[in-house]
């Protein structure tokens, strides 16, 4: 089985977080899994600025080498594993899709119905709603995703002059899809596997509590302190790799 870690970095953003790059770089080749990122510079997509781009550009990254492995894992650039994480397709190789539920408190009675203009979301599950920034499929699952994106992008550019807010830019897009077109497929991991620190920077004692880093919440100082934790993270844990 072929496999890879995807990291989109577009816009050359593997500079802004170096970090969490290393980590991966590291752990894919110390146990031979592939490892793709885009850093080019994009365009920003028609009702979007640079960082909601970069969102729905993830998905962009996977239609040039989604025939060419049999299973993804997607993370988002502000993530770090951990040095002993055992391979983690091994760990889910009797599953088609892997995903962490999200932090957030009742994300889905939240975001779901920002989409009910477009589609009726009626007997989608408000309690299942999986965090996007680390997903894990196989190249079928990939396909299907990738098929059914543009729709949803349609709306999404537009919800300005419609009036629509939408909070999660494509998150709540790949939850919708999940649950319309494969839900029966769908398993969920604990968080150990995308820990989105809510409350412990101050120690960086999640380390000890989990595998995969993601570094978001309100504790952090806002985004724009995120490559300074980033950055004091990794200055504890880098000689471990």
């Amino acid at each position: 089985m072929k496999t890879t870690i995807v990291i989109p970095a577009y816009n050359h953003y593997d500079k802004v977080l170096p970090h969490g790059v290393e980590s991966w770089k590291k752990y894919s080749s110390k146990l031979g899994i592939g490892f793709e990122m885009p850093v080019e510079n994009i365009p920003n997509k028609p009702g979007c600025n640079q960082w909601q781009t970069g969102v729905w550009a993830k998905w962009d990254a996977l239609r040039p080498i989604i025939d060419k492995y049999d299973k993804f894992l997607l993370v988002d650039s502000d993530t770090m594993v951990r040095w002993d994480l055992p391979n983690i397709f091994e760990l889910t190789k009797d599953f088609e899709f892997c995903c962490i539920q999200d932090a957030g408190t009742n994300a889905g009675e939240w975001h779901y119905p920002q989409w009910q203009d477009l589609m009726d979301i009626s007997l989608i599950d408000r309690k299942v709603y999986f965090n996007a920034g680390v997903t894990l499929f196989t190249r079928e699952i990939g396909h299907i995703l990738l098929d059914n994106l543009d729709p949803f992008f349609e709306f999404y550019s537009k919800r300005d002059e419609n009036g629509v807010r939408i909070d999660a830019v494509e998150q709540t897009v790949v939850n919708i899809i999940a649950q319309t077109k494969f839900k029966d497929k769908m398993t969920f991991l604990d968080h150990r596997f995308n820990n989105m620190v809510m409350m412990k920077y101050d120690d960086y004692s999640f380390v000890n509590d989990s595998y995969l880093w993601h570094f978001t919440g309100q504790r952090m100082g806002g985004f724009d302190n995120k490559p300074k934790v980033m950055s004091e993270c990794w200055d504890l844990i880098k000689d471990r790799y």
